[in-house]
């Protein structure tokens, strides 16, 4: 992987490019029984013959208890 660009509610939070490709959202401060969504944004190489570059979208609804 190139790079991860994650997004929480449409907001741009960081782009990484090393690992850990993670992101931790602290459920305390969202008001309960409520709707969010994780996006990440995924650059990767391919090697091979024809090297490429690929990219995809990522999304993790989740709800808050």
């Amino acid at each position: 992987l190139k790079k991860v660009a994650l997004f929480y509610e449409g907001r741009k939070i960081e782009v990484r490019t090393k690992k850990p490709f993670r992101f931790v959202v602290d459920p305390r401060a969202l008001p309960p029984k409520s709707n969010h969504a994780v996006t990440a944004k995924v650059t990767a190489t391919l090697t091979g013959k024809a090297k490429r570059t690929i990219n995809r979208t990522l999304v993790g609804p989740f709800r808050s208890c």
